[in-house]
């Protein structure tokens, strides 16, 4: 739960959001967006902005930054986690999913099993959302899990694929391909059991101490410039420094004033916040 202070920068972030992709800014729709989002952590907010922004989405709306927020957490989209299913079905097959996708397919197992992919696909679908949506609610992070099928090199490939990509830890790996694989440090890397690694190979010192890379010659400039010019750069640089402080007070005169349209608006979302969060508790009330 974000704190006074970060829900007022919730809400400058999300204007700011809004306005650098071309939308404007409504009230309620804001204050109904800090309400709703305030329950997630300042960092993952931050970063979700931060991927919104740059991705260049249309417009922010709650379900795209709530895609990002499930992205930065590691949750898989209902389609890609059932594409992960349908590999899983090949029991030669290592999958590397998560805790919430493992949850859904042992749900409609029978399904999946069957001929019915397109039944099989939508109730898969709606028992993936439905976990994965009970999670947001407890803040809960998806748990990396996987799925060891009976083939030992398609295993050792999958488990460091994901290792190397950030969706399993070394310890599940290591787990994962005991008597498989070995994990070596040399290479940062998992090799199968059996493979010696070849020593590390180190350049022949240089005579020079290993100098000879490095460029030291410099061009130089030498000689006196005329008395005229010399003052002609001085007159230069004192207008360049006059007109840089009468753009530095215009500017700090127009942040001025922006900070005091800011306040004003960030009143108004305020009490566009409160409004929403007493018409939640007054629903929760009847």
């Amino acid at each position: 739960m974000l704190s006074s202070k970060d829900v007022n920068w919730l809400t400058e972030e999300l204007i700011a959001t809004i306005e650098a992709m071309g939308g404007e800014a409504n009230l309620k729709v804001v204050g109904m967006m800090v309400a709703d989002f305030r329950v997630f952590p300042k960092h993952q907010l931050k970063e979700a902005l931060h991927r919104v922004r740059m991705e260049g989405t249309s417009r922010l709306t709650p379900k795209v930054l709530l895609d990002q927020l499930d992205a930065i957490n590691g949750r898989l989209g209902a389609d890609e986690a059932f594409a992960l299913v349908l590999k899983a079905k090949d029991e030669t097959q290592t999958v590397v999913w998560t805790d919430e996708v493992a949850q859904a397919w042992a749900a409609v197992y029978s399904m999946v099993q069957s001929k019915d992919q397109v039944g099989a696909r939508m109730a898969f679908k709606q028992a993936y959302e439905r976990i994965a949506q009970d999670a947001r609610a407890q803040l809960k992070r998806p748990e990396p899990a996987f799925t060891l099928g009976t083939d030992p090199e398609l295993r050792r490939v999958a488990i460091t694929q994901a290792h190397e990509q950030g969706r399993l830890p070394l310890e599940l790996a290591l787990d994962a391909l005991e008597g498989v694989a070995q994990f070596d440090a040399q290479k940062n890397t998992f090799v199968a059991l059996g493979y010696t690694p070849s020593p590390l190979a180190l350049p022949a010192p240089s005579n020079d101490g290993g100098l000879s890379h490095l460029v030291t010659n410099k061009p130089t400039v030498s000689g006196i410039l005329p008395a005229n010019v010399v003052e002609h750069i001085k007159k230069a640089r004192e207008a360049a420094a006059k007109s840089a402080t009468r753009t530095k007070r215009r500017q700090q005169a127009m942040k001025r004033l922006e900070r005091m349209k800011f306040a004003k608006r960030q009143r108004e979302i305020g009490a566009a916040v409160q409004q929403h969060l007493n018409q939640q508790q007054k629903g929760t009330e009847q």
